[in-house]
């Protein structure tokens, strides 16, 4: 339903939102289409079909990366990159990821990890680098 203006406050950011917990609120769009496909990931993924989890968790991190979600206890969390730390359980991939020029905040892959290590204890970082012209 607000899919296209998540997108267009996606494609104004360069970074994440941070100056006032007003100022995050005004990307409510983005923050509420970015939790959804989370929430969405998590439903799938708790039904046992990860290959449909999967599909939510991509397109958050691929297409939704700045949206924050706020926490009754006090703190924005970022749904994004919880979908990637679930992408990487559900693959036993490790992904680095890079955002690329261009393209209003989007991330892609540049290497990837297999084995044990990158699911270990089931919290691994991912590391994100901003692209500079």
């Amino acid at each position: 339903m607000y899919e296209q203006k998540a997108q267009e406050m996606q494609d104004s950011l360069t970074e994440y939102p941070w100056e006032s917990k007003e100022k995050i609120f005004t990307y409510w769009a983005l923050n509420d289409v970015g939790t959804c496909l989370f929430i969405k990931g998590e439903a799938y993924r708790n039904a046992g079909d990860a290959e449909e989890a999967k599909k939510a968790y991509k397109k958050l991190v691929d297409s939704f990366y700045y949206a924050q979600a706020w926490d009754s206890a006090g703190f924005f969390w970022k749904p994004a990159e919880a979908a990637q730390q679930k992408l990487e359980l559900l693959t036993g991939v490790k992904a680095e990821l890079r955002r690329s020029a261009g393209s209003g905040g989007s991330y892609k892959v540049v290497s990837l990890k297999h084995g044990p290590s990158a699911t270990q204890h089931g919290s691994r970082v991912c590391f994100l680098f901003p692209v500079i012209n």
